[in-house]
């Protein structure tokens, strides 16, 4: 294992763990402990883009085995959206 893949083998289980919080947490969020997990949320998702790789490194890679620009765009974005869609979910965040 990777120190980067270890890195985001963290982010996960500390994501799992605000979304626990979260869950536990009235709607709306209107206590300071429901300020702080929106911070600690928003700070995985940082942390969780700084360490990933972006929609051009995919591209970039996928071009250099082969595939064409446009398909490798498409399917780069889609890529780091269901990332991102899986990550704010397990945070229990709103798409």
């Amino acid at each position: 294992m990777t120190r980067a893949d270890y890195v985001r083998a963290q982010l996960a289980l500390l994501a799992e763990d605000v979304g626990r919080l979260r869950a536990h947490l009235p709607e709306p969020i209107e206590s300071y402990a429901g300020f702080l997990t929106e911070r600690v949320a928003a700070r995985l998702e940082l942390i969780d883009s700084l360490v990933s790789a972006t929609a051009a490194d995919i591209v970039r890679q996928l071009v250099a085995e082969g595939l064409d620009d446009d398909a490798a765009v498409s399917v780069a974005l889609d890529a780091v959206d269901s990332r991102t869609a899986a990550l704010r979910s397990t945070l229990r965040l709103r798409p």
